[in-house]
């Protein structure tokens, strides 16, 4: 089976949330990514999908454009945001936000959250993940210093309402990723490897990278998985940890050139 693989779509920075029809500038970039042979059944989407619920409709669209027969994702910090009064006024926080992704109803496209679903006999397990400011062993630093920092340089203690901090999202989902380690490809929008080799050699040493990854070796070393893919940091990269594959590939922001195609076979 061949799977093509995105992250960090950020559907409404290339379509305006109130009108999903106008796909135009989306569908010129998407084109040079996506495979449109119908030997490519599946997309995976490894969060960060829009800010707003109602673009989940976009991802049918997609796989009605390039022939897909599932789609698989899993929500990421973005898609938690409150961004605007009406956000505000609709959701009482992120947390009643998430539950409207999750009851979109579609065939094709199913959010993944701490559970596995098999399609042709491959098992697809995906949740959030969440960073846990671990990144580089920087011990010397208290949990009062990480979540001080968090609240200085990260938006989302902005914008993310109803968490006390980034450890409770962190603690909630780690138990959705044990739930999910026995799946042939692992999903998770937070990369799962708290090392300087899971990232970009231009990004290594950067304070930042401890709130985009957790330490999950433990993890890599327990699962089956032959892919786990994940996005967060946006760009191209991919590494292995104990005989699993970790690939992330970002759509990102319009302003953004840095793309490629990425394509797996399992």
């Amino acid at each position: 089976m061949k799977i093509d693989i995105l992250s960090d779509l950020h559907l409404d920075f290339w379509v305006k949330p109130n009108n999903n029809t106008k796909t135009k500038r989306l569908i010129q970039v998407l084109d040079d990514l996506l495979d449109s042979s119908e030997y490519t059944e599946v997309l995976i989407v490894a969060g960060d999908i829009s800010h707003y619920p109602i673009q989940m409709e976009l991802l049918d669209k997609i796989a009605e454009i390039y022939n897909y027969k599932k789609i698989f994702c899993v929500l990421g910090n973005h898609d938690l945001y409150l961004v605007s009064n009406t956000q505000k006024s609709t959701y009482k926080n992120s947390i009643q936000k998430q539950q409207d992704y999750y009851s979109y109803k579609s065939e094709i496209v199913t959010i993944l959250d701490g559970d596995i679903i098999e399609y042709k006999g491959i098992k697809f397990g995906g949740a959030m993940g969440w960073y846990d400011g671990s990144y580089l062993n920087r011990s010397s630093l208290s949990r009062e210093d990480n979540i001080g920092l968090w609240k200085r340089i990260m938006n989302d203690s902005v914008y993310i309402k109803g968490y006390k901090d980034f450890y409770e999202i962190f603690e909630i989902e780690q138990s959705k990723i044990q739930n999910i380690l026995t799946a042939d490809i692992v999903i998770t929008h937070v990369c799962p490897l708290s090392q300087s080799s899971a990232f970009q050699e231009k990004y290594r040493y950067e304070l930042s990278n401890m709130f985009y990854a957790f330490d999950g070796e433990k993890y890599l070393e327990k699962t089956k998985a032959k892919f786990w893919v994940y996005g967060h940091s946006h760009g191209n990269y991919s590494f292995n940890v104990h005989d699993t594959l970790c690939v992330m590939n970002t759509l990102g922001y319009p302003s953004e050139k840095d793309r490629q195609k990425m394509t797996i076979e399992i």
